[in-house]
């Protein structure tokens, strides 16, 4: 169960993403929204030396 959204996922399938799944299920949770906005340090992309 989201601690946002609070949607609850059932009948998983294997090897399945449940950051997919969430998204999938409940696109305009703010837990998920927020995190597009400002991901995760190791998701940014570093800066390209020239």
């Amino acid at each position: 169960e989201c601690f946002i959204c609070g949607i609850k996922l059932g009948l998983w399938l294997p090897g399945e993403n449940p950051r997919v799944r969430h998204q999938r299920e409940s696109p305009i949770c703010p837990f998920l929204c927020n995190e597009a906005l400002n991901p995760k340090p190791e998701q940014r992309e570093e800066p390209k030396e020239n």
